[in-house]
């Protein structure tokens, strides 16, 4: 169709829609991405002993 009034939205309509849903996943990612920076605990002090039987149960598996 050519570019002409109501025509003109039909070019345009689909440009629009994939614009706003680039910039609405970018959005949600860039949250996403925040919150599990955020969510990440600081290390904590621990016992030795406690972290080598630590270390030993995670190479086992259980």
């Amino acid at each position: 169709p050519r570019g002409r009034g109501f025509n003109l939205l039909v070019w345009l309509f689909p440009l629009v829609a994939v614009a706003t849903g680039l910039v609405l996943v970018a959005t949600i990612v860039r949250r996403w991405t925040r919150r599990r920076r955020d969510g990440v605990a600081a290390p904590v002090n621990v016992d030795p002993a406690m972290s080598e039987r630590i270390r030993r149960e995670m190479e086992r598996g259980t």
